[in-house]
């Protein structure tokens, strides 16, 4: 009986990630195409020039700093002792502009924490879009934001 289980569960497994090979396989060909005949969106590992920050990431650091109001979004996680990252994955359209921003992970208890990065970034100004061959492109972008208790009088924001 445990053999038969230890064969199904194998067969089981090895269907599946036979499954997740071809769904890859197929998005992979479609970023193939010219970038100006599909709509496909890039990994930032797989585009020739990433989308970046006008001015770069310290730039974008500075920026995240003045627009998320930390800890004033968020008195009761502040006062809960709530900090850590918040991951915030986003599209950088082939414009510059910003959309599809969504959370990946964010502290227990962070919600708010969470609302308040999606706010500044769905605020920031257009970014130089990415490249893929000489047209712009769709582009993945993964952020993390680490938002800290900083019990020092004269800063407020740590990122």
């Amino acid at each position: 009986m445990k053999k038969l289980f230890l064969l199904f569960l194998i067969v089981f497994v090895s269907k599946f990630s036979v499954g997740q090979d071809t769904l890859a396989e197929q998005v992979v060909d479609t970023c193939k195409l010219p970038a100006e005949e599909n709509n496909c969106v890039y990994q930032s590992v797989t585009v020739e020039q990433p989308a970046e920050y006008p001015g770069g990431n310290e730039a974008m650091n500075q920026f995240l700093s003045k627009n998320i109001n930390w800890p004033g979004c968020c008195k009761d996680e502040y006062q809960q002792g709530i900090q850590g990252k918040v991951y915030v994955k986003f599209i950088v359209e082939k414009d510059g502009s910003i959309s599809t921003v969504e959370v990946l992970k964010c502290p227990v208890g962070g919600k708010a924490m969470a609302d308040e990065v999606v706010r500044a970034i769905k605020s920031m100004p257009k970014w130089n879009p990415a490249m893929q061959g000489d047209k712009f492109c769709r582009m993945y972008f993964v952020l993390p934001v680490n938002l800290k208790i900083d019990n020092t009088p004269s800063k407020k924001k740590k990122h």
